[in-house]
C-alpha cells in the first residue's frame, strides 16, 4: 500500500508539474500583452491630451492675436483720446456688444486712475497695481495680465493692455480689455471629452484659470507645487509632462 500510495503522489506531482509547466507560458504572454496594451493606451492617452492642448492653445492664440490687433486701433480713436469720457463710453458699451466674450473695456490715465468704461463706474477705480498696466506703460506695447477679480465686473478674468501714446511717443496712459474666462470653460463643456477627463488651464504663476468640471472649486487657487504643474515648468516647448 505505502508503495502505491508512493507512486499515486509521484504520479499527482509529475502532472501538476506538467501542468504549471504548461500554464506559466500562458500567463508570461499574458502578463506581457497586457504591458503592451498598457502602454498602448498610454500613448493614446498622451495623444489625446496633446491634440486638446493644441486646440485650446489655438483658441486663445486667436483671441491674443486678435486684441492685440484691437487694442492699438482703439488707442487711435478720436472718442479714446479725446478725453470726454461720454463719447468713450458709447464707444466702449457699443464694443461690448459686439465682443461676447470680452466683460469690459476700459481706459486710464498715467496714473492709474480709470475715467472710462464700457460697463458703468459708479465709483473711481484705480488700476495702477495691476500686472498688465505697468507692462503696457513700461514697455509701450501690448501687454497681458494674470488672474484677477475684476473692480468694475467682479468677474474672475485676464486682462489685455495697450498704451495710449502721447504726441512724442510716450504712454499717457492705457485702454484695456478684460477678457472673460467663463467663455473659455464654455468652450470646454462644448467638446466630447473622454469620460473622466480633467482639463486645467493655468497661468505662469500656477493660478487656475479654466477647470474642467468644477469650475468654481478651481477657479483662482493656486496649484503650482502639484507634481504635474513642476514637470509642465520645468519642459521646454510642447510636450507630454506625467506625474502621479
Amino acid at each position: 500500500n505505502y508503495i502505491q500510495m508512493k507512486k499515486f503522489f509521484s504520479l499527482r506531482y509529475r502532472v501538476l508539474l506538467l501542468f504549471i509547466l504548461a500554464v506559466i507560458p500562458v500567463f508570461a504572454w499574458m502578463f506581457y500583452d497586457t504591458l503592451k496594451a498598457r502602454e498602448h493606451e498610454k500613448s493614446a492617452i498622451q495623444q489625446t491630451a496633446l491634440h486638446l492642448a493644441r486646440q485650446v492653445q489655438q483658441e486663445q492664440r486667436e483671441i491674443i492675436i486678435g486684441t492685440s490687433n484691437l487694442l492699438p486701433i482703439l488707442a487711435l480713436h478720436p472718442d479714446i483720446r479725446g478725453g470726454d469720457p461720454a463719447a468713450c463710453r458709447r464707444t466702449l458699451t457699443k464694443l461690448l456688444g459686439a465682443y461676447t466674450y470680452y466683460d469690459n473695456f476700459g481706459v486710464a490715465a498715467g496714473d492709474g486712475l480709470m475715467w472710462c468704461s464700457g460697463l458703468p463706474m459708479p465709483v473711481p477705480v484705480q488700476i495702477r497695481d495691476r500686472g498688465y498696466f505697468q507692462r503696457a506703460m513700461h514697455s509701450g506695447d501690448f501687454s497681458i495680465g494674470e488672474y484677477q477679480i475684476g473692480r468694475i465686473t467682479h468677474k474672475s478674468g485676464l486682462n489685455f493692455g495697450y498704451p495710449i501714446l502721447n504726441a512724442e511717443g510716450h504712454p499717457d496712459g492705457i485702454i484695456f480689455a478684460a477678457f472673460e474666462l467663463d467663455w473659455l470653460s464654455r468652450q470646454l463643456t462644448k467638446r466630447s471629452l473622454p469620460v473622466g477627463t480633467t482639463v486645467t488651464i493655468f497661468d505662469a504663476e500656477g493660478t487656475v484659470l479654466v477647470h474642467y468640471p468644477e469650475i468654481e472649486k478651481w477657479l483662482g487657487k493656486n496649484i503650482s507645487d502639484e507634481a504635474i504643474v513642476q514637470e509642465i515648468f520645468q519642459q521646454k516647448g510642447e510636450g507630454v509632462s506625467v506625474a502621479t
